[in-house]
């Protein structure tokens, strides 16, 4: 991931991992149809992604269930390739997770947003 310029990755601690260092990334989740429903009645945050939670908004694209097609993220990444400004502007943004987390007791601090979230909703 380090040496990827993009990278195209489930939704889950990859994005934090990928975010932490630097690297763009479109993020997909795709699950049955019964299961997302059940997830959304329970889970009442607006970003799936690790990355863009600890950053508090959404710097990298999601794509979920029926968005997170071939056609859509060929696009997403297309995008990333095309338009350096994004691109950059993306990486930039991408730094503050680092910022956030630190080198130390990280899955703390992970942990510790992850919870004001809860309590907001």
């Amino acid at each position: 991931m380090k040496f990827s310029k993009i990278v195209v990755c489930k939704s889950g601690t990859s994005t934090l991992e990928t975010g932490y260092l630097g690297t763009p990334m479109v993020v997909i989740y795709k699950t049955s149809s019964l299961s997302y429903l059940i997830a959304r009645a329970f889970i009442k945050i607006k970003m799936i992604a690790l990355a863009n939670i600890v950053i508090g908004k959404k710097v990298v694209p999601e794509l979920i269930q029926q968005a997170a097609s071939a056609e859509n993220i060929t696009k997403a990444v297309r995008l990333f390739l095309e338009d350096v400004q994004f691109y950059e502007n993306t990486k930039s943004e991408l730094g503050i997770i680092k910022d956030k987390l630190g080198k130390f007791n990280t899955s703390e601090k992970v942990a510790s947003i992850a919870l004001s979230m809860i309590h907001e909703t």
